[in-house]
């Protein structure tokens, strides 16, 4: 469902820095709530099932490949790691060792597991509001009957707002939802918004508990 990898990285110069990386898929909550559906789980973003791996680096992971990606997609995917190697291989120039650990995870069960230093639970559940409370508007507009453009007003708004951590540090879990919305909406097309937006609408909270060995 989520975790959150801590970066340590030591520098040649003795400087230390520390990045907490959290990875969530709100959505396989989603896929649950709706007793099975798959809407989200053809995507290589669909959270880690029993069994696979993925290649994670210090600001994001690689899935399994999707077979969805058209041509555009690819192009921008490449454009996308090359700039990310680029400024990687200009930092780790100056990097003396890098210490990665695992500081939570939450399952499907809503069990949390780890130290949390970084506040897994917090963010997965403000990535999750955001999202949930968006399915809700709206499949509630399109009920009104009001057009597919309208009804995604709000979303498309918050997703090309510019949050400042300083302000609000959970402000940019609303903009990543909001975008992956607006997404979402190109991913399955009009006339499917309806249906699986009304599907990924959980009908009770997601409740995620700590385990009690952390």
């Amino acid at each position: 469902m989520a975790y959150a990898t801590v970066w340590k990285v030591i520098f040649k110069d003795k400087r230390t820095e520390i990045t907490f990386a959290p990875i969530l898929y709100v959505d396989a909550v989603a896929d649950i709530a709706d007793n099975g559906a798959n809407a989200f789980n053809r995507r290589e973003d669909r959270s880690i099932e029993n069994g696979e791996t993925r290649l994670v680096a210090m600001d994001t992971e690689f899935g399994p490949p999707s077979k969805e990606v058209n041509p555009n997609e690819e192009v921008d995917m490449l454009n996308w790691l090359h700039a990310v190697t680029q400024d990687q291989q200009a930092k780790m120039a100056e990097v003396a060792e890098v210490q990665i650990s695992l500081d939570a995870a939450i399952f499907s069960n809503g069990l949390l597991v780890g130290p949390d230093s970084s506040d897994l639970d917090r963010d997965f559940n403000a990535k999750l509001e955001t999202k949930q409370r968006l399915y809700r508007q709206i499949v509630s507009d399109l009920d009104a009957g009001r057009a597919v453009d309208e009804a995604f007003g709000p979303a498309k708004t918050l997703a090309v707002q510019r949050p400042a951590p300083s302000r609000n540090p959970l402000a940019i879990y609303e903009t990543i939802a909001a975008q992956e919305i607006v997404a979402l909406r190109k991913r399955i097309g009009d006339s499917a918004v309806p249906v699986v937006f009304g599907q990924a609408i959980r009908k009770e909270p997601f409740v995620i508990r700590k385990s009690s060995t952390n």
